[in-house]
């Protein structure tokens, strides 16, 4: 009985855990200054490209839009699988408490 309580509780602890990492991780990239950073400098890049080379420089530019879009997919995916895997482990473990009590 003490090792399915002690069970319960552990994967209360570690959902809990899983759940506030995938929230930090999807509000960290939420707040970024990164990506309007990025953006700022592809569009200045996209308007120099105008001037000058325009080929080579919009391009380069949707190629760096383009490639942030994938990171920031890749974030909120890991941190959406993050909180998915947090809410059945915390309601594997209420769920084994409960059948105890």
């Amino acid at each position: 009985m003490n090792i399915i309580t002690l069970s319960a509780a552990l994967l209360v602890i570690i959902g809990f855990v899983s759940l506030i990492f995938g929230l930090v991780v999807l509000t960290k990239k939420a707040l970024s200054k990164d990506l309007e950073e990025v953006t700022a400098e592809a569009s200045k890049l996209a308007k120099k490209g105008l001037l000058t080379d325009v080929g080579s420089s919009l391009q380069s530019a949707s190629f760096l839009v383009k490639e942030m879009t994938e990171l920031m997919k890749t974030t909120r995916g890991i941190g959406l699988t993050l909180i998915i895997i947090g809410i059945m482990l915390l309601a594997g473990g209420l769920a084994l408490y409960k059948t105890i009590i």
